[in-house]
């Protein structure tokens, strides 16, 4: 299991430096295993590194960062009371070592993106290496109107359409009327099964157009109906196309 998170169209007017926090949590004397650039190092208690990460592992989780980004890693002790938040409570100050990871975005962003994979059970900084390098998974667009991710060993797409448009590739292209969340899945009998949700619930009719390659061939033409959705409104459609549907 695999978790990948990304964001499109960060913009701030302020003057405070906008940060994404990828995770925060006590060291519990775990290692902190990170490669920075080309080098693959294990982080000393105090320390804080930021740059060009390309991966953190902490306490059995990597965080692999496929688009760069100024991203940051520190161990540090971080003190507070627990007063602050609660006044019955005491005053007494309490030390913990708390190793964060973030990516900054600077001041007044403006179309900022970030994008990362959250991979558990990986214990060591060799299997993160070659986790890594047989990285399956592709974000293959991250944009405010479209965002795309694939994952070959499952031959799978994610598409998530925020406005009309297209998604155009070498293996499989989209086109969607409306925003829409969809997921593509290729069989091993070469069947492509499609399934089309409208978490936003307009209850409308999308119309979807699919090639299986560029969109110089025959796309196949999917009218989903979501407005007869009644107790279920955005619930997930589905259809199974065969390779005859791609036909010229």
């Amino acid at each position: 299991m695999k978790w990948y998170v990304w964001e499109a169209g960060i913009t701030s007017g302020a003057e405070a430096e906008v940060v994404t926090t990828v995770n925060q949590c006590l060291e519990k004397g775990q290692p902190v295993w990170i490669r920075n650039g080309k080098k693959v190092c294990q982080m000393n208690p105090g320390d804080s590194v930021g740059g060009s990460l390309k991966w953190v592992l902490h306490n059995g989780v990597g965080y692999i960062f496929p688009e760069g980004g100024t991203v940051f890693c520190q161990d540090k002790m971080q003190t507070g009371n627990w007063y602050d938040i609660n006044h019955t409570a005491s005053r007494e100050q309490v030390g913990k070592q708390v190793v964060t990871v973030g990516i900054r975005h600077g001041q007044k962003p403006a179309a900022g993106t970030y994008a990362y994979l959250v991979v558990p059970d990986l214990q060591t900084a060799g299997e993160m290496e070659a986790y890594c390098k047989d990285a399956s998974i592709r974000i293959l667009k991250n944009t405010p109107d479209l965002q795309v991710v694939r994952n070959r060993k499952l031959k799978m797409w994610h598409l998530v359409f925020y406005a009309p448009g297209t998604f155009e590739s070498r293996d499989l292209s989209v086109r969607a009327d409306r925003p829409y969340i969809l997921q593509l899945r290729e069989t091993k009998e070469g069947r492509l099964v499609v399934h089309a949700a409208d978490p936003a619930q307009s209850q409308q009719l999308l119309t979807l157009d699919i090639w299986k390659g560029r969109t110089s061939s025959r796309p196949f033409t999917w009218q989903c109906d979501f407005s007869q959705d009644g107790m279920l409104p955005g619930a997930s459609r589905m259809i199974q196309l065969s390779s005859d549907c791609f036909r010229l």
